[in-house]
């Protein structure tokens, strides 16, 4: 019943890696991903990646919107979002939101990072929680997804990042298992076949297997991705790239302490 936000899950989790030393062209071009969830063979919902610099601002914009579709709406009507601000000076988040809205559920989290004191401040539906240690760089579980592909990827490699997620900071591992010609929406590809492995705990570090599909030539744009849950096999696939691609910046629905939430979110 909660395909789409498990989806958004997975897609915040499953990548990880070690930052790199500046952003490639192929980022501040922006970018926007559109991916169709299913669940058991059934279409559960739509799941759309944004990444740009907006004008005028200093900070870097990832954001992820994962919707249902019309037939699970009747059933709950789902529409998680997630946000990171990332400093493309440090490669290091800065900022990091979520605003769920799950039939009569919500949810709404605002984290501030300080690079330079290593510690990040924590909201939950407007409370403030202990605040985390976070050394730089880190990397809240969206901001992860993108900076896997700016890596030189070579089966047998293992990357690792320092990951927020909730009230944990995690060292998340991904392995890249191994090279493979398959047939996507971009044509017969080659791709890499990558799994996260986090170094203890984590959302899905006893929760069954999942992988990801990049291509194998840059930019490693995500193809799909893959996970055992226990109650089915969830799949999320590449339907349209758009590159370049520039959003409309606007307010975001994450709150937290006396800051006002200024990260844009996928219309």
């Amino acid at each position: 019943m909660r395909v789409i936000r498990v989806a958004a899950l997975v897609m915040a989790a499953l990548i990880a890696t070690s930052a790199a030393a500046e952003l490639p062209a192929w980022m501040l071009q922006g970018e926007r991903i559109t991916l169709e969830m299913t669940w058991l063979g059934i279409t559960g919902g739509t799941m759309v990646l944004e990444a740009h610099q907006p004008a005028g601002e200093s900070t870097y914009r990832i954001a992820m919107r994962a919707r249902s579709s019309a037939f699970v709406s009747k059933i709950i009507e789902i529409d998680d979002r997630f946000e990171t601000r990332i400093d493309p000076d440090r490669v290091t988040a800065v900022l990091s939101t979520q605003s769920n809205r799950e039939g009569k559920r919500t949810l709404d989290e605002r984290v501030e990072f300080d690079p330079v004191a290593g510690t990040a401040r924590r909201w939950k539906n407007g409370r403030e929680r202990d605040p985390l240690v976070t050394p730089a760089p880190v990397m809240d579980t969206l901001g992860a997804i993108y900076f896997i592909r700016t890596l030189a990827l070579e089966v047998g490699r293992t990357f690792t990042l320092t990951v927020q997620s909730g009230n944990k900071v995690y060292p998340m591992q991904v392995a890249v298992l191994e090279r493979k010609t398959v047939k996507t929406e971009l044509g017969r590809v080659e791709v890499f076949v990558i799994e996260p492995r986090f170094a203890e705990g984590g959302l899905f570090s006893s929760k069954g297997k999942s992988v990801i599909w990049v291509t194998a030539e840059p930019p490693h744009t995500l193809l799909r991705i893959s996970s055992e849950l226990p109650f089915g096999s969830l799949v999320a696939s590449l339907t349209k790239v758009e590159r370049p691609w520039a959003g409309v910046v606007e307010s975001s629905r994450g709150s937290g302490g006396d800051a006002k939430p200024d990260g844009a979110q996928t219309r």
